[in-house]
């Protein structure tokens, strides 16, 4: 949030896809602070959220009538997107003039890995998540999508499949588990910096502010 506040005064807060509304809370409580929107399509997740924020449930690329941001929030939010730099170019309709994008993400370092980690998501029942966005994506989608950015950030993140597998809580965690010790691959491994049986992985939280160029 400091890095939010150092490029913009956030008046109005548009946070997609925020579940809870834990980032949205954070704002809300800023003096400063006029509009805090939160958006996503869960409403078992919204109605954990506090009720003084304004909640909206709906899709996260639905947004045309909420009105201008001073800044938009998407954490861990890319990789549930159908067309990430879609949903990316769209949101220059909902900034102000000076208004930035935070785009929070946890990326494997190399397309690989991405790919590899990709597949295991898709063996866990129910899940959304579309796709895993390598370090190298996190640059190039938004940059496409015609963002710049204002600053950059990369911290190293590390947890364990296991762990990862216990917080979706399914029932298919050993045969899940097992599948991706049998896929992990040499370079894979490497890329990742694998260590232990429960495969503990190390990826990066990219973390950064981006704006749009005026037109």
């Amino acid at each position: 949030m400091v890095d939010v506040t150092t490029h913009c005064t956030p008046l109005r807060v548009l946070d997609l896809a925020g579940g809870s509304g834990l980032l949205a809370t954070r704002f809300s409580a800023q003096r400063h602070t006029q509009r805090v929107v939160l958006v996503d399509h869960d409403s078992d997740a919204l109605s954990f959220a506090p009720d003084w924020l304004e909640k909206v449930n709906r899709d996260m690329t639905d947004i045309r009538d909420l009105g201008r941001f001073n800044a938009v929030i998407l954490r861990q939010v890319l990789h549930y997107a159908l067309d990430p730099g879609a949903l990316l170019a769209g949101l220059r309709a909902s900034l102000c003039e000076g208004g930035i994008v935070y785009i929070g993400q946890l990326t494997p370092p190399t397309k690989r890995a991405a790919e590899w980690l990709e597949s295991i998501a898709a063996l866990i029942p129910g899940n959304a998540r579309i796709r895993a966005l390598s370090t190298a994506d996190y640059v190039r989608i938004p940059t496409d999508a015609g963002l710049r950015p204002l600053l950059l950030r990369a911290f190293p993140y590390r947890e364990s499949v296991a762990k990862w597998l216990a917080r979706a809580s399914t029932s298919d965690t050993g045969a899940i588990l097992e599948t991706a010790r049998s896929t992990l691959t040499p370079p894979i491994r490497s890329d990742l910096c694998v260590r232990g049986s429960d495969l503990l992985l190390t990826q990066q939280w990219s973390h950064g502010i981006w704006s749009f160029d005026p037109l």
